[in-house]
């Protein structure tokens, strides 16, 4: 009967294993419910169920392989297809350029000692051990002390180590800067040829010398800190069959690396290696094709680092003082930092703060390896030697901030520290409980529970462990939000920049194109050729009060960017005490009835009430005109007053290039530092772009970042509507026809003038000269005509005299561009385009107070939390599926496709 049925079974599920042991399985449940089953029909279901599973897994096995040689074999008709270069070892590449980097490292065909162990690479010599190549290298081989960038060759033995020429080729080039008074050091290690193909080689070969480079910089500073840079060239093939390539070359670094023992150099140094790897990978997975061509250097960039650290006993702030929940052990060593744990591990009941309470404990910690005073940077070491979780906050100004939070899991103790500073001394605290400490930031009487990473307090405790899982998702800090009902709104405020700024300067450099020569060894495919020196420049005073307006001012000589910066700072100290110097009112019959008839504040738009009083408001500075004249009258506008006592002149003065961040503004960094006496401060983009630098009062800022075009282009969209806009320009050229005739970007030979004394010529050069080697292109017939029209009817006499109209109607034209851009803001916004950065700040204030929106705030850390812990980024898009109908009733209708119909 068993046999028979179990035959059926077969006959039904023929070679469907899986449908067949299903099946199995269901009979053999159905069966172990019922009580007296047929026990040989049990025992034969699981011989059947075992054969099943058998020839399951030997199907599956036999699927995966005849995938594999199938795969195996789509991938050789591939190759088969596409690679047509063949090296002499047999392997063949898609592209010739990968044949090419292939053969460079063909063992075939560079039959090379690979056998050595550890090799010095200056003079052959063989070492057993890394540690003996690394004191060889030390002693025999030391690192340039100098700038210069060249290596040096003082060794001890030179007759050694200097015999050929082609040892001394195998020095690494290293060249050596700094700034900051030699605080901050940049050290750029070239490649030699044979590690310019291969990254991984490059790091395994400059890793004794990054080693060497840092011991040396901890022999200065003890404590530094350092980031490892690394640039190559990327490829890649935009048309195979024309083999048209395009390139890039990106930076791939480190994160910033905290170095306080040699014994980390090592550790560290292979961290910084596989995240600089993992970065380029990255970039190549999110590129498309991308390879890598060459190594082009690699910088080691190192400051000096002060740790904090606590050592001498300080007393509690007054405000602090009363509180129970601080200890501060009264010690008179540097061993605060285990005193105030040794408080926490053995409270004391009277007294906590008295030092005999834990002098007995005090060989209870394991201090292996630290010194005192602690810093911060050595806890986590501690933490690791005794299982002790700790968390340091520092307070400043009565805020409390987090310093450092512990990362171990699952220790015994977890304890709160405060680090006090005054002056030169600082101190450890202990904090017993942290939210009764805390509670001195809530005025609210009602227990709070803190977050340690945000500092936030929560009513429950049960919405704290709910916050926790978000917070961690970000970094430690003190957060503070909005509170609720009082500045939980985002609407427009900034009434002020409604106000033109009075005085504004619009400036432009120009340079000498200097001719570098570079090493042919150690050139490659992306090196310096020229170097731009400042030789001129040229700036325009424009003030709201044209009584203050100044005629522009040129220079052309050594040093011009120095002799700009002085000039420019006279300028900044004029225009103070002229803003310092408020005008009187002054009020005509029209402006009186102008005030009088007012019925709301000019500034903010609300009607005037008992709460706000109308005043009236006036130009500081006064208005165009003579103040002598009777309907002379500065009165701006009524106003309420609080707008009134807010809407003051701005004490900045904006500084004005066009293309500042791109190039001017690396001329200013370069002699800015010398003025120490005054605050410079900046908003950089990137390590090498700057959206704006401050001196002092003086901000810069680029004109470019509001109008992305380009200066020719500017001046032709604003002369299509007519010259009247050109206000300033038509004030230095007042002769029509010169106007009609220096109206556009003007022809320059920027490449010709490398040198001061080509200034000093009578005549213009060749048309060959005006070449532009930046954009490769030559001047046209009509532009190399234009520019000898100009140097007649201006009677030029040198080519300086062509350099300064030059750099002279460039300032004028791009301050007629910019007033007119401001201009066309404070009428259609209100807003005055000099009190922002870049073009997205105007707009987005543009767009509140256009709208007069009130846009909600979050208040709550676990809304907030939430939001950002579900922020995706990627490439996201909008599809719209397109549907065409084809039947007899439609036009273009084909009768040899299927018929289809839109509902």
């Amino acid at each position: 009967m068993a046999d028979r049925f179990l035959s059926f079974l077969k006959e039904v599920n023929f070679e469907n294993y899986d449908r067949l042991l299903n099946e199995i399985r269901k009979y053999k449940n159905a069966l172990n419910l019922i009580q007296d089953s047929d026990e040989s029909l049990k025992s034969a279901l699981v011989k059947v169920e075992e054969e099943c599973e058998k020839k399951i897994q030997e199907n599956n096995q036999n699927t995966r392989k005849r995938k594999s040689i199938d795969s195996t074999q789509g991938i050789l008709k591939k190759r088969a297809k596409t690679e047509n270069y063949v090296c002499l070892c047999g392997k063949s590449y898609r592209h010739r350029q990968s044949l090419h980097k292939h053969k460079k490292k063909c063992n075939l065909l560079h039959h090379e000692n690979h056998n050595k162990s550890f090799q010095c690479r200056y003079c052959s010599v063989c070492f057993g051990e890394y540690s003996e190549l690394v004191t060889h290298l030390e002693q025999q081989h030391p690192l340039p002390q100098t700038g210069t960038g060249n290596i040096s060759s003082n060794h001890k033995n030179n007759s050694e180590f200097n015999q050929t020429e082609k040892s001394s080729k195998r020095q690494r080039k290293i060249i050596e800067t700094s700034a900051i008074d030699n605080s901050v050091q940049n050290v750029k290690l070239l490649p030699n040829s044979d590690e310019k193909d291969d990254l991984l080689l490059f790091y395994a070969k400059t890793k004794i010398d990054v080693e060497r480079i840092l011991q040396q910089r901890r022999q200065i500073d003890r404590n530094i800190k350092f980031y490892l840079n690394t640039r190559v060239k990327m490829v890649r093939t935009l048309n195979t069959e024309n083999e048209d390539e395009s390139s890039t070359t990106p930076h791939f670094r480190c994160k910033m690396i905290t170095l306080l023992e040699n014994d980390e150099i090592e550790q560290n140094l292979n961290s910084a290696f596989q995240q600089m790897s993992n970065n380029m990978e990255e970039f190549i997975n999110k590129g498309s094709d991308w390879q890598m061509e060459e190594v082009i250097n690699m910088e080691v960039v190192s400051v000096p680092y002060v740790p904090i650290n606590g050592s001498s006993y300080l007393p509690l702030p007054p405000d602090f003082q009363g509180l129970r929940s601080i200890v501060n052990v009264r010690n008179r060593d540097s061993k605060c930092f285990i005193w105030s744990i040794l408080a926490a591990l053995h409270p004391a009941p009277h007294h906590p703060e008295r030092l005999g309470h834990y002098l007995d404990f005090e060989n209870e910690l394991d201090t292996k390896g630290m010194s005192f005073p602690v810093s911060i940077t050595k806890i986590p070491k501690f933490e690791q030697n005794n299982g002790i979780s700790l968390n340091v906050f520092g307070m400043e100004e009565g805020t409390i901030f987090p310093l450092y939070l512990s990362k171990l899991d699952h220790s015994h103790l977890e304890v709160d520290l405060l680090y006090l500073t005054q002056g030169d001394i600082s101190h450890y605290c202990l904090i017993k409980d942290l939210n009764k400490f805390l509670s001195i930031t809530k005025r609210a009487k009602i227990k709070h529970y803190f977050c340690r990473r945000c500092l936030h307090g929560f009513v429950r405790n049960d919405i704290l462990q709910e916050h926790k899982p978000y917070c961690k998702l970000f970094d430690f800090q003190h957060v503070k939000y909005p509170k609720e009902g009082q500045n939980d709104v985002l609407e427009f405020k900034s009434f002020y920049k409604q106000l033109r700024v009075p005085f504004v300067i619009y400036a432009d450099f120009e340079t000498l194109v200097e001719n570098l020569e570079t090493d042919a060894e150690y050139r490659s495919s992306s090196h310096h050729e020229s170097h731009f020196k400042p030789c001129g420049y040229a700036y325009k005073v424009v003030c709201s009060n044209e009584n203050y307006s100044k005629p522009p001012v040129v220079f052309r000589g050594e040093n011009a960017v120095e002799n700009f910066l002085r000039n420019i700072i006279n300028e900044e100290t004029r225009i103070k005490e002229i803003l310092s110097d408020s005008e009187p009112l002054k009020m005509t019959t029209e402006t009186e009835k102008l005030y009088s008839d007012a019925i709301e504040c000019h500034i903010c738009k609300k009607p005037f009430s008992e709460k706000s009083v109308k005043v009236r408001d006036h130009f500081h500075i006064g208005v165009s005109g003579d103040i002598n004249s009777p309907g002379y009258s500065n009165f701006r506008g009524a106003a309420c007053q609080d707008c009134n006592l807010n809407f003051k002149e701005p004490k900045f003065i904006p500084v004005i290039f066009h293309n500042l961040r791109g190039f001017d503004g690396h001329l200013l960094c370069q002699a800015i530092g010398v003025y120490k006496d005054k605050e410079i401060k900046c908003i950089p983009q990137n390590m090498n772009k700057y959206v704006s630098t401050s001196l002092g009062d003086l901000r810069f800022i680029d004109s470019y970042q509001f109008m992305s075009s380009s200066l020719e282009t500017l001046i032709e969209n604003l002369a299509a509507e007519g010259l009247s806009n050109f206000v300033h320009f038509q004030k230095t050229f007042k002769d029509e026809n010169i106007v009609n005739l220096l109206l556009r970007k003007n022809v320059y030979c920027y490449d010709y003038f490398d040198k001061f004394e080509k200034f000093n010529e009578c005549e213009l050069p060749p048309k060959e000269a005006f070449f532009n080697r930046l954009k490769k292109e030559h001047i046209s017939e009509q532009d190399y005509a234009h520019v000898h029209e100009v140097w007649a009817t201006l009677k030029m006499q040198t080519l300086g005299d062509l350099h300064d109209n030059y750099v002279l109607t460039d300032v004028l034209l791009l301050c007629d561009v910019f007033e007119k851009f401001r201009d066309m803001t404070m009428n259609f916004y209100g807003l005055d385009a000099c009190h922002y950065y870049t073009a997205p700040g105007l707009a987005w204030d543009a767009a509140l107070k256009m709208t007069n929106i009130r846009l909600d705030l979050l208040t709550d850390p676990l809304m907030y939390n939430f939001f950002e812990a579900g922020l995706r980024g990627g490439v996201s898009m909008i599809s719209k599926k397109f549907s065409e109908a084809n039947n007899p009733l439609v036009d273009n209708y084909d009768p040899d496709q299927p018929n289809t119909q839109i509902a």
